[in-house]
């Protein structure tokens, strides 16, 4: 993550705030239903309740160390569940109206695609299912067509994902990515993605 600006608004503001994921990913990179919650970037005050409801609320997600069960078990398929319960109320120990979380919009601290995954949305958006896509999917695939990997800056934006996949270790990785940090340093992916 890269700050952009200062984080004063927010924390002056909110609580708690959470991270959303780019909507391209919500839609073509995950098997539940948008919005889906980020663990990239998390902000409570002292004491909030939340971060001790996703703490006790670990055990279930745990499984094998592979790519899909490491974003079930501690990323953003498990924090989104437990955002979605925490918000229930017929969930027992609901408390949202006294320790409201805030889910931030993907453009405040996400505004940018994962690049190492743009060509696998470009092959979901030529499927053959394009007929199927609501108008937000459609919406997105045009989105996708156009990314810009040189990555302007959104004057909204409080931070930018850079999305390097520090987490993923060798068995972890289908798509490369690791091995993209392995060739360049973490210094080197920040230029790139300046340029």
């Amino acid at each position: 993550m890269e700050c952009l600006r200062p984080f004063d608004e927010i924390t002056l503001k909110d609580e708690c705030v959470i991270s959303q994921e780019p909507l391209e990913h919500a839609h073509f990179l995950s098997s539940i239903e948008p919005p889906l919650v980020s663990n990239a970037l998390m902000a409570c005050r002292p004491n909030h309740p939340f971060f001790e409801y996703v703490i006790n609320s670990l055990r279930p997600y745990v499984g094998y160390l592979t790519w899909n069960d490491i974003l079930h078990a501690t990323g953003p398929l498990m924090l989104t569940d437990v955002f979605r319960n925490y918000h229930d109320p017929s969930v027992l120990g609901y408390r949202v109206g006294a320790d409201p979380v805030r889910l931030a919009s993907p453009e405040e601290f996400q505004p940018h695609a994962d690049d190492s995954m743009i060509d696998h949305m470009r092959r979901m958006c030529t499927s053959g299912h394009e007929g199927s896509f609501s108008k937000r999917q459609k919406a997105l695939c045009k989105k996708v067509f156009g990314h810009d990997f040189g990555r302007r800056v959104n004057t909204l934006s409080f931070s930018d994902h850079h999305w390097a996949h520090t987490w993923a270790g060798k068995y972890h990785d289908p798509w490369g990515v690791n091995d993209m940090r392995v060739r360049f340093s973490v210094t080197d992916m920040l230029s790139i993605h300046r340029q």
